[in-house]
C-alpha cells in the first residue's frame, strides 16, 4: 500500500465508527488495488510511473474521502440530509464557541453590575445557566433553518447552499496538502488545562465567596497547616499535569510513552491524595466547629471517590489511545 492510498484510507475511516474502520479500510484498499490493476491490465510489466499514475486515477475516481465516508456511514440523517449536513456541522462548530464565550462574558458583566453584593457562586450560576440556554437556542435555530431548507429548497438550491462547506473540486493532491490527522483534538488538552487552573485556585478560595464565610471568618476551605508541605506538593502535581497536557497539545498524537506517563501520573496523584485524606484534616477544622459537624467524617468517602475517578480516567485514557491507533493506516507485513 502506497502512502497516498494510506492517507486516503485514513481520511475515510477517521470519520466512521471505530468498530467498522478495519473492515472498511480493507475494502477500500482492495477496491483501489483492483481499480489500479484494471488500468494496468494491458501492460504486462508496468513501470513505477505507470503504477503511480494508475493509483492516482483510481483515487480520483473514488473522489473526496469525506463524501465516500458518508456513503459508508450507518448514521441516519432524516432531519437534515447528506447534502446539507456538512453545512450544519461546520456552522455549529463555528457558531457555538462564539455564542458560549459571548454569553458567559455578557452574563458575568450584567451580574456584577446589577447585583449589590456579588458572590462567585451566584455569578457562576447565572453565567452557566444562561449560557447553556443561549447555546441550545443557537443549535435549535440552526437545526430548524436547515431542516426547512432541506424540505423547501430544490436539489440545485441545496447544492448551492452546501457549496461553501464541501469541496467539489477534490483532487489527489489534496491528500498531500492536508495536514496530518490529529489523534488528540485540541479542545481536549485545552479543557484539561482550564480544569487544572480551577483546581489550582482551590487552596486560595475564601469561604466567603460561597456564602459560608461565617464558619471560619472567611478563611480558606483547606486546613492552613497543609501549607507546610501538602499544598505545595498538590500544586506541584498540577504543574506536572499541565506539562503533560501541553505535551498532548503540541504533539497531537498518542504514543506509548505518553500513555504510560499519564497513567503513572494519575496513580501517583491518587496515592498522594489518599495519603493526605487518611493522615491529615484536609478541610479546615473550623468549618466543622462553626457548623457543629464532626471533623474527618468525609475522609473515607473522599478516598473512595478519588479511586473511582482515577479508575474511570485510566479506562478513558486507554480507550482514547486504542481509538487513535485504529485510525493509523496498517503497515504491510
Amino acid at each position: 500500500m502506497s502512502s497516498l492510498t494510506e492517507k486516503y484510507v485514513a481520511q475515510v475511516v477517521r470519520r466512521l465508527p471505530e468498530n467498522n474502520r478495519a473492515d472498511i479500510a480493507r475494502e477500500i484498499t482492495a477496491t483501489l488495488s483492483d481499480m489500479a490493476d484494471a488500468r494496468l491490465a494491458a501492460d504486462e510489466y508496468p513501470s513505477p510511473a505507470a503504477a503511480a499514475a494508475a493509483e492516482r486515477a483510481a483515487l480520483e475516481e473514488l473522489g473526496d474521502p469525506s463524501r465516500l465516508a458518508l456513503r459508508y456511514s450507518e448514521s441516519p440523517r432524516y432531519l437534515i440530509g447528506p447534502e446539507l449536513f456538512p453545512v450544519f456541522t461546520r456552522l455549529t462548530a463555528w457558531l457555538l464557541p462564539i455564542v458560549a464565550v459571548s454569553a458567559l462574558a455578557v452574563n458575568a458583566l450584567v451580574y456584577v453590575l446589577a447585583t449589590p453584593e456579588p458572590a462567585v457562586g451566584g455569578m457562576i450560576g447565572r453565567m452557566v445557566g444562561n449560557s447553556i440556554l443561549a447555546v441550545l437556542l443557537a443549535v435549535a435555530v440552526v437545526t430548524v433553518l436547515l431542516a426547512l431548507a432541506e424540505r423547501l429548497l430544490s436539489e440545485k438550491d441545496k447544492a448551492q447552499v452546501a457549496a461553501p462547506a464541501t469541496r467539489s473540486g477534490w483532487s489527489v493532491d489534496d491528500l498531500l496538502r492536508e495536514p496530518p490527522v490529529r489523534e488528540i483534538a485540541r479542545p481536549e488538552p485545552i479543557a484539561s488545562l482550564v480544569i487544572l487552573a480551577v483546581m489550582a485556585l482551590v487552596p486560595f478560595l475564601p469561604t466567603s465567596f460561597f456564602y459560608v464565610g461565617h464558619l471560619n471568618a472567611g478563611g480558606g476551605f483547606l486546613n492552613p497547616d497543609l501549607w507546610d508541605g501538602w499544598i505545595p506538593a498538590y500544586l506541584g502535581f498540577l504543574a506536572a499535569f499541565a506539562l503533560i497536557e501541553i505535551w498532548r497539545l503540541a504533539s497531537g498524537r498518542w504514543s506509548t510513552a505518553m500513555l504510560a506517563t499519564m497513567m503513572a501520573a494519575d496513580v501517583a496523584f491518587a496515592a498522594f491524595l489518599t495519603a493526605a485524606f487518611l493522615s491529615q484534616d484536609v478541610l479546615d477544622p473550623a468549618l466543622f466547629t462553626g457548623s457543629g459537624g464532626e471533623p474527618g467524617w468525609y475522609q473515607g468517602a473522599a478516598v473512595v471517590l478519588i479511586w473511582v475517578v482515577t479508575v474511570w480516567d485510566q479506562l478513558a485514557t486507554v480507550k482514547a489511545y486504542r481509538e487513535a491507533r485504529s485510525l493509523r493506516p496498517a503497515r504491510p507485513r
